[in-house]
């Protein structure tokens, strides 16, 4: 099984390295790690071979998959059940399946699997060697940050706002803030077991440098400002949001201060950042100064209707759309029996016509093809089932970092897996009341591959898996 493990670890590097920084990246690293597992599968089916492993942790791997799976599932069901579902609905939401899928295959890859029965005392750990890319990918995001808002042909729209090619700023913002901070709490132990003696560093000699701790150190530094610099020029909101929510998850979970420290660490960390923030005129100041303009203006609007929004043009802003849409998204929640089935998956953009044409819904949104809310989203289209399916996909993964056990380890690769998972499983938590971020291919992939990939280090580390 070697050649699985060498394939893996490079699968995991590339996809932490360029899902995000390369245009298709993402769904070629992903196909290809689908056709890995299922050809460890097979191979594993071929041979006879089974793989002993508690009957809990059988049962955690299912659930998993059948969790990161659910909204292919409840489409599938519903296109059974005759909602109008087409055939290319499927394509967001395949992916889902695909990316949880590798969940019966990176817990139990590792270079010495045959000779081991507990993975605790592995020295060779497919997964952790793989993570540096997350290093690169926050100086990849970073040079998109440049590139978008300096070079004309990788702009957006315009200047303004960066992004990374293929998402739109506001996905792109809240994508460099977590590598910066997944980049910043990287821990140099990875390096120094797997890159210190590398063959490649020997070779050039020049690099030698970079074996040094202080120097890594620097690395860390350079590519956690790297992320920030690519979240400031994207201008989204949402990446300043959920930036204090990251410094607390990172120092509150680092074990090795005690709570005077860790309060002082935050304090002195916040305080360096948003002072420029608030005290100068920049991009993020102005963004929010924007935001509460528009919840002001739309406050001005009373009884939202079609008639009364037509004769005030306050409620076209970024945010005052959001809350038009929100508000239509709730009468179609509470139409029928839609809160209990929902209206089918990607129904949201033709109901809207429809309720358009009837002169119900005002121009800006005839045609938007979700609410701008995940939330809301997997209500309208799958009712309470789709609700309670997010909030799983959301807080199961989340539930399962926080654990002490995991933050508390000696293993510093599985303290690095739960503390950056708890980054990646909260910020698209919050992102999502404000965003649909699932229906961006790349992000479904991003979100379920690399929850995959930091329980499966974890589970390689901490379960006994014996073959």
């Amino acid at each position: 099984m070697q050649y699985i493990n060498n394939i893996s670890c490079i699968l995991v590097f590339a996809f932490l390295t360029f899902s995000m920084t390369i245009k298709g990246a993402s769904n070629a690293i992903l196909f290809l790690m689908f056709i890995t597992t299922l050809i460890y599968a097979i191979k594993f089916h071929k041979n006879n071979i089974q793989t002993k492993i508690s009957h809990n942790l059988r049962k955690f791997l299912i659930c998993s998959f059948l969790i990161f799976s659910s909204p292919f599932i409840l489409t599938f069901i519903q296109f059974i059940l005759g909602f109008p579902i087409k055939v290319n609905y499927f394509d967001s939401v395949l992916r889902f399946v695909l990316s949880a899928a590798c969940i019966f295959l990176l817990p139990f890859i590792n270079n010495n699997i045959n000779n081991v029965n507990n993975v605790n005392n592995t020295e060779n750990n497919v997964i952790e060697k793989g993570l540096v890319g997350i290093i690169l990918a926050a100086f990849g995001l970073g040079i998109w940050g440049y590139l978008s808002t300096n070079i004309p042909h990788f702009m957006w729209i315009d200047s303004e706002r960066a992004w990374n090619g293929f998402s739109n700023p506001i996905p792109y913002g809240l994508i460099c803030i977590m590598f910066a901070m997944m980049a910043l709490i990287f821990p140099f132990s990875i390096i120094q077991k797997y890159y210190k003696n590398c063959k490649f560093l020997k070779f050039l000699k020049f690099l030698k440098f970079l074996q040094s701790e202080q120097v890594f150190l620097s690395i860390k530094i350079l590519a956690f400002l790297a992320g920030l610099y690519g979240a400031y020029q994207s201008g989204s909101r949402i990446a300043l949001l959920v930036f204090p929510l990251f410094i607390f998850a990172a120092v509150y979970t680092k074990t090795t201060l005690n709570k005077r420290q860790k309060f002082l660490y935050l304090c002195g960390f916040l305080m360096l950042v948003s002072t420029p923030l608030l005290v100068f005129n920049n991009k993020f100041s102005n963004r929010i100064q924007d935001g509460f303009n528009d919840i002001e203006k739309y406050k001005s609007v009373q009884n939202i209707n079609k008639e009364t929004l037509s004769k005030n043009n306050n409620y076209n802003t970024s945010m005052g759309l959001r809350f038009v849409m929100w508000s239509e998204a709730m009468k179609i929640i509470k139409t029928d029996n839609n809160w209990i089935f929902g209206i089918g998956r990607s129904n949201f953009m033709p109901t809207m016509i429809k309720l358009h044409s009837e002169g119900k819904v005002v121009d800006e949104i005839r045609a938007t093809p979700h609410p701008h809310s995940e939330y809301f989203n997997s209500f309208v289209e799958f009712g309470i089932f789709g609700l309670v399916s997010l909030l799983l996909i959301y807080l199961f993964p989340l539930l399962f970092y926080c654990n002490k056990r995991y933050l508390q380890h000696k293993d510093e690769a599985v303290k690095f897996a739960a503390r950056s998972g708890i980054i990646l499983s909260s910020g698209y938590t919050i992102a999502g009341i404000f965003d649909c971020y699932f229906w961006i291919v790349s992000l479904v992939n991003f979100y379920i591959l690399t929850n995959v990939i930091f329980m499966s280090l974890i589970l390689s580390k901490t379960a006994k898996l014996k073959e």
